[in-house]
């Protein structure tokens, strides 16, 4: 009898599963029929009350491309995420228009889980020797975290053991978020999560979910090749103000995901944070894409109180967002009124290897100075010049302008952005 149970159990949750999986399936369609299925829903929920600098970044599309993780030895780093279960998905040389240095090691990674984005790049500093991060913890500004989703945290830690890899600290099982003040209970699903240290010191969260609903379903997904571990759950942002962080992700394109307010448990003993480990508030923040679900955990801490970073030390870890037309973001996030956002480099074109391929990019800071880079496909803006119906900085054009250097790289782009916003371009070809 229990055997029969057992099976009627588990032919629910698989009809359950594929229901989900189609429902799923439909949402990619619907938004892959409609591009503008977002901006559209916001318009509604706003009342038409949606500002031209929004619309700008709707239309843009930004999704997140990669996370950059900047390593001292590309060759253990690879080894490490490896080890995690990522895929190597290609390696070769990373090279900027812009740079006299000699082109860098790229490797490119990806999750196992089907359609996971974003890409894992492992990125070879020009100047190798230790990393500073060992100094460094978890509530400071600019010390980025990666987390990803495993299916068991215990089996992992004895996977990784016989990998020669050791913890950062025991796991911890607990409920994210925190006790609700009026009911006395937290209902969020319980979780258990270990970190670890890759090869520069760069802390890594592995997280399982310990409902047992949930495990259920999530097994009968890895079943059917719906998931494979480890998949990506988000990376962090530390603010030392939350609302200025947040008010400044919404203006690129952010969207609550959850909003856990303050925080107080014992998960951040995972993360080996100076102790009571506070944080003051908490957010799960994603952008409005069905198909990549990405989050950013974004966190202002209260003890220990988020510190600014320090100038004289290149980030680490950064987020890679991937957008239509790289020049109008820019434009519209830097230059737009109370802009929070910091433009901190010129338009590059940099040569990634395959599937990233040639891009345009440009790094810009948060209110905190955490880099984010800009992106766009080198060949969508070169071959596909349009009319941009937002010339935010030109309104009015009635002028021509001579462009030298103009065969290709940044001359051609500046030349076919300057077209679609009114200029007359004389071309002078070297």
């Amino acid at each position: 009898m229990h055997h029969v149970v057992t099976i009627i159990a588990f032919g629910i949750v698989l009809l359950l599963a594929l229901l989900k999986h189609k429902k799923t399936k439909q949402l990619k369609e619907d938004d892959a029929r409609n591009g503008d299925k977002n901006r559209e829903k916001l318009e509604k929920e706003t009342q038409g009350k949606i500002t031209i600098q929004e619309k700008i970044i709707s239309e843009s599309s930004p999704t997140v491309s990669h996370v950059l993780i900047r390593v001292t030895d590309i060759e253990k780093s690879k080894k490490f995420y490896t080890d995690l279960g990522f895929v190597y998905e290609e390696e070769g040389a990373s090279s900027s228009s812009s740079s006299s240095t000699s082109p860098s090691k790229c490797t490119i990674l990806k999750s196992p889980s089907p359609n996971s984005q974003p890409y894992l790049v492992l990125q070879e500093k020009q100047q190798r020797g230790n990393s500073t991060n060992s100094s460094r913890h978890c509530a400071d500004v600019g010390y980025a975290r990666v987390c990803f989703l495993v299916s068991n945290v215990s089996k992992e830690i004895e996977r990784m053991t016989k990998l020669g890899y050791d913890v950062l600290t025991d796991p911890v099982t607990d409920r994210p978020g925190s006790v609700d003040e009026q009911t006395g209970k937290n209902d969020n699903p319980p979780v258990t999560i270990v970190s670890y240290c890759d090869p520069d010191h760069n802390v890594v969260e592995l997280v399982s979910l310990d409902d047992v609903k949930i495990k259920i379903f999530l097994k009968v997904l890895q079943l059917l090749t719906f998931i494979k571990f480890p998949t990506w759950v988000h990376v962090n942002i530390n603010a030392t103000s939350y609302d200025n962080s947040w008010n400044a992700y919404q203006k690129l394109g952010f969207m609550m995901g959850t909003e856990y307010g303050k925080v107080v448990n014992t998960l951040y003993k995972a993360l080996k944070i100076p102790s009571p480990g506070i944080a003051k508030y908490v957010a799960l923040i994603n952008l409005p894409n069905v198909v990549n679900r990405f989050n950013i955990d974004l966190i202002e801490w209260e003890d220990p109180k988020t510190i600014s970073a320090k100038k004289d030390k290149e980030p680490s870890i950064c987020i890679a967002i991937a957008v239509k037309d790289v020049s109008l973001v820019v434009d519209t996030i830097t230059k737009s009124a109370n802009s929070q956002w910091k433009l901190i480099s010129i338009p590059q074109c940099v040569n990634l290897p395959s599937p990233l391929g040639s891009v345009i990019q440009v790094k810009v800071e948060d209110p905190d100075g955490t880099e984010i880079i800009l992106m766009s496909k080198s060949k969508d803006l070169l071959d596909k010049p349009k009319k941009s119906s937002h010339a935010l900085t030109i309104p009015s054009i009635k002028k021509s302008i001579l462009v030298t250097g103009c065969d290709s790289g940044f001359g051609r782009l500046l030349s076919t952005h300057l077209c679609g916003i009114g200029f007359h371009v004389t071309l002078q070809r070297n």
